[in-house]
């Protein structure tokens, strides 16, 4: 008992978002802020997700979806990577793989995958700090699970065929956003696309349905399709 005891009065701990801390013979917690470093801290997460992935199959699996999508090594990958990918990086990579003449299974276990390792990075949420990672799991998103349910093939002309990322460029480009109609317009399209709305779900928002989280917001969906409510 003794022994814990002692062991408990000297340990350190040091936690990727909150600093290093230190319990001292007072059980008193001394917290050391850092500078948070979000590439340390999502390396963190990526490494522990994998890890704790039960079967050395499934990780092979995982790596190769991660690695496929992001273009490169999965020790490389960055937080602004992690950030910035929406639904439209997501319908870009199924019609690429797709084109690769891919098979459905393939592309299903692919987007499984990088869902898993959004749905992780989601699920991490610190105390102390009240700090979330991410909000938003693009790999989630309804219209996916649509397309991942489909038999998805190359002349599949139910697919929907999303712009490109210079596509979609053009088309904020051409929106004047010195006028009030021009900025409600470019706040439709953005919301829209990034959240993956339905029309009907964009025309029923209210702005209580809006909530600021971090650095981002989170639009509650109240009364979705089949009258179940959800978040993006």
């Amino acid at each position: 008992m003794q022994n814990t005891i002692q062991t408990l009065n000297n340990f350190n701990m040091y936690h990727p978002i909150i600093g290093n801390s230190t319990i001292n013979n007072s059980n008193v917690v001394n917290y050391t802020p850092h500078t948070i470093n979000m590439d340390t801290v999502i390396s963190n997460l990526i490494n522990s997700w994998f890890n704790n992935t039960p079967s050395e199959q499934t990780k092979r699996s995982y790596k190769l979806s991660v690695e496929s999508f992001f273009g490169v090594s999965i020790d490389m990958i960055t937080y602004d990577m992690i950030k910035s990918i929406n639904i439209i990086h997501v319908q870009n990579y199924i019609d690429q793989l797709i084109n690769q003449n891919k098979k459905s299974s393939t592309i299903q276990v692919r987007l499984s995958g990088l869902s898993s390792l959004y749905q992780y990075i989601i699920d991490f949420k610190d105390n102390k700090s009240n700090m979330s990672i991410i909000n938003h799991n693009p790999f989630n998103n309804s219209i996916i699970k649509k397309q991942k349910s489909k038999k998805l093939t190359k002349n599949d002309q139910s697919i929907t065929e999303l712009p490109t990322d210079n596509e979609l460029q053009a088309i904020y480009n051409s929106i004047d956003t010195n006028t009030i109609k021009g900025i409600r317009d470019y706040a439709i399209i953005k919301t829209i696309l990034n959240a993956g709305l339905r029309r009907s779900e964009l025309v029923n928002l209210k702005i209580k349905d809006v909530k600021k989280s971090g650095e981002e917001y989170i639009i509650n969906i109240n009364k979705a399709k089949g009258n179940k409510n959800r978040s993006n």
